[in-house]
């Protein structure tokens, strides 16, 4: 009997533990947005930006590739990314 209880508590976790993770995936907050990341140093780029740029990052000369980040994530991102293309000395 002593065996029976830790036994009944085991198989009921392992058979109700496993259906809770199966529930939806929570939804984003907020809004999400498409940008471009440079592999190398992970700067933001906007469409635009990056097509002028021929999708390649002009300060770690990295591949950029397509991700999606949320609204606070990206202008974040572009902000310091202009910020560091403005201070730049033109070539």
């Amino acid at each position: 009997m002593k065996l029976f209880t830790p036994l009944a508590a085991f198989l009921a976790a392992a058979l109700l533990l496993p259906a809770a993770g199966i529930a939806a995936p929570a939804k984003p907050a907020g809004k999400m947005v498409t940008l471009y990341q440079a592999d190398k140093c992970h700067m933001y780029f906007s469409a635009a930006q990056a097509k002028k740029l021929n999708y390649a990052c002009p300060d770690s000369r990295g591949k950029m590739k397509k991700v999606t980040v949320s609204a606070a994530v990206a202008a974040a991102g572009l902000a310091k990314t202009n910020a560091a293309l403005a201070s730049q000395k033109p070539m």
